[in-house]
């Protein structure tokens, strides 16, 4: 990696601070979401939280967030971290459903 990290901290209890970080949790938030629904219709059973596709939800959702939701500017976080879009394929993953 070419780029260090930038470490910068937020003053204690100052949510203006913290309002980028927020927004992108709502988004994050809405993504699992919109996952945990379609599951649940095509698959006929209620997502709890203790289940391990949650943990997978989160994860695929900040993947997809990273690649495909484009912001304010126009770009997607992936174009402005490598300079190009996202070019390799999506697979759809199968989802067994186990009791």
């Amino acid at each position: 990696r070419e780029q260090e990290t930038a470490l910068e901290k937020t003053p204690k209890y100052s949510s203006s601070s913290l309002g980028y970080a927020e927004a992108n949790n709502r988004v994050l938030e809405g993504q699992v979401r919109t996952m945990r629904y379609a599951l649940e219709a095509a698959a006929d059973f209620k997502v709890t939280i203790d289940m391990p596709i949650v943990v997978w939800m989160a994860r695929h959702a900040g993947w997809l967030i990273t690649r495909f939701n484009v912001r304010s500017d126009g770009f997607t976080p992936y174009r402005k971290l490598k300079n190009r879009e996202y070019a390799s394929g999506m697979s759809l993953g199968i989802i067994i459903k186990v009791f």
